[in-house]
């Protein structure tokens, strides 16, 4: 099969809001590699005119993590959030992140600070903390971020390696760390919809 038709194969419409991260993912195909799909933009004057962009991707190999993980046990979580940390230890992109904190992270913040949802309000002197601190942020290095880092997103080979991290349509680059807040659900395992700790979860949460 041709690398073309191997695109074509994966296609993607994508609305007005996503086009611009998408044109981005070449810089993160740079950071991390292969594991990153390459996205290439089909030419088609009828969706333009209704304000959709045309992508295809190329095909990743391996398993989601859900199913790959399944007989792997305690090593095989510990295995994949190894080889998860080893390549997101490659997304630096430049030396602070003034630009995502005063673009992004500051008016993302505010917004969660206004919300009268009653679940917030426990969060929300943690929020002011993080808000009120948004100077440090900036001068964290600027990160390859992943919007929904889940496990139908990362895909792993039989030996638990990751072969592909898809569905960035959504992610931008943020501050260092940012992106890595849910890894602890990943070190952990979620049986009949509750979120459990398992004895390996330390052991995990550590390896990344």
């Amino acid at each position: 099969m041709s690398t073309q038709s191997r695109h074509r194969l994966f296609t993607n419409l994508l609305p007005k809001k996503t086009h611009s991260r998408c044109q981005k993912l070449p810089v993160t195909r740079i950071s991390l590699g292969s594991v990153v799909p390459d996205a290439i933009a089909l030419e088609d004057e009828e969706l333009l005119a209704e304000g959709v962009w045309a992508y295809s991707f190329n095909f990743s190999p391996g398993k989601m993590w859900f199913k790959g993980i399944t007989g792997k046990g305690a090593q095989g979580r510990i295995a994949i959030n190894r080889s998860l940390g080893r390549v997101l230890s490659k997304g630096y992109l430049a030396d602070h992140s003034d630009e995502a904190v005063s673009g992004r992270v500051q008016s993302h913040i505010e917004a969660i600070l206004a919300s009268p949802r009653d679940e917030i309000k426990p969060y929300k002197d943690q929020l002011q903390g993080f808000y009120d601190n948004l100077e440090k942020f900036k001068k964290l290095p600027l990160w390859v971020s992943h919007y929904d880092l889940n496990e139908v997103n990362v895909l792993i080979d039989e030996d638990c390696n990751i072969t592909g991290l898809i569905d960035w349509e959504l992610s931008t680059p943020l501050p260092f760390g940012v992106c890595f807040g849910r890894i602890h659900t990943y070190a952990g395992e979620v049986s009949e919809g509750k979120f459990c700790i398992p004895d390996e979860f330390e052991d995990a949460e550590k390896a990344f």
